[in-house]
């Protein structure tokens, strides 16, 4: 990982407790950076030790479900990732609403698909709402109602 583009503590939201197993699982092994899943099939006690140590500092990356998206503290928490987009934009508010407590910044970094484009109008008008930096390009896909998925030189466009 880039040091440009890391900044630990980072959250690293996905949709699924499998999701979170693998994806931790591949950054530490990938990157030689430390990263633990939380999920909710782990039990209470091992979630709290897992984020005991990511609010210390041991383990600067955390992979979670849903479970942290609400109700939990995670102050200092510099980076969040939204690897898979929520299915609500509520869902997606409460996720980036990791980074940047308490008039702390942060940065949220949203990987958008096929399967997010329902939703993706809405996260734009969000985030214009909010005051957030938007990339000039992800304003005019939403206005023009496109988006282009795919590797290299095949792109293809989907409509909203």
């Amino acid at each position: 990982m880039s040091n440009q583009h890391f900044m630990p503590p980072v959250v690293v939201f996905v949709g699924s407790r499998l999701g979170a197993d693998l994806l931790s699982q591949a950054v530490t092994v990938t990157t030689g950076v430390k990263a633990i899943s939380i999920h909710g099939e782990k039990p209470m006690k091992e979630r709290r030790e897992i984020l005991r140590s990511f609010l210390v500092g041991e383990v600067p990356v955390i992979v979670a479900t849903g479970v942290l998206g609400r109700g939990v503290d995670l102050l200092g928490v510099r980076q969040v990732i939204v690897f898979d987009m929520p299915n609500s934009i509520k869902e997606y508010v409460h996720q980036i609403g990791r980074a940047s407590r308490l008039g702390e910044e942060g940065t949220a970094i949203v990987f958008v698909n096929e399967e997010n484009k329902k939703i993706f109008p809405g996260v734009v008008d969000i985030l214009k709402s909010s005051g957030a930096h938007i990339p000039r390009e992800l304003i005019s896909l939403h206005t023009m109602g496109t988006f282009s998925v795919g590797k290299g030189q095949k792109k293809r466009k989907h409509s909203f």
